[in-house]
């Protein structure tokens, strides 16, 4: 990442020509993977996982659903994946990690054109939690796992 600091005096307004340019920065998020509590023992360890997942890769990912100019994505830092091919591949994505890590808990989604890939996420959940793998070390959480308790955040 390259940044610099300068002085407020320093700076001058950009030429009316760079209005008419589109939006250059877009928010995204992994599609179907709320993270731990924000209050929670694993909100740091969360945060530290998917950045070394992330920070300082390629990553290729498949905008899966737009929901209020956010896009949901699959996420994947290896090129040898079909990205085009995603849904089929949902096992080797960065959304899959973080749920098989126990740092992430699967979001139930209601459409149906989803439900291929969120059940791929959910056995990877699973695997999480048989093997109580860090939010899941003492248990099934999942009748918690409402907004009164904080899953309402997104990665």
């Amino acid at each position: 990442m390259q940044s610099e600091t300068v002085q407020a005096a320093a700076l001058r307004p950009l030429p009316a020509t760079f209005a008419s340019l589109p939006a250059q920065a877009n928010e995204y998020q992994l599609l179907g993977v709320l993270p731990p509590p924000a209050a929670s023992d694993y909100e740091k360890e969360a945060v530290s996982a998917l950045s070394a997942l992330i920070l300082g890769r390629e990553l290729y990912v498949n905008v899966i659903q737009r929901v209020e100019k956010v896009g949901h994505v699959l996420a994947f830092d290896d090129k040898s994946i079909d990205v085009a091919d995603s849904p089929n591949n949902v096992s080797q994505s960065i959304n899959a990690r973080i749920v098989e890590l126990g740092l992430g808990v699967v979001e139930k989604k209601r459409e149906r054109y989803l439900a291929p890939l969120i059940s791929k996420l959910i056995a990877s959940q699973e695997d999480a939690q048989s093997r109580r793998t860090n939010i899941w070390e003492y248990g099934d959480i999942s009748s918690d796992d409402a907004r009164e308790f904080g899953y309402s955040r997104r990665f």
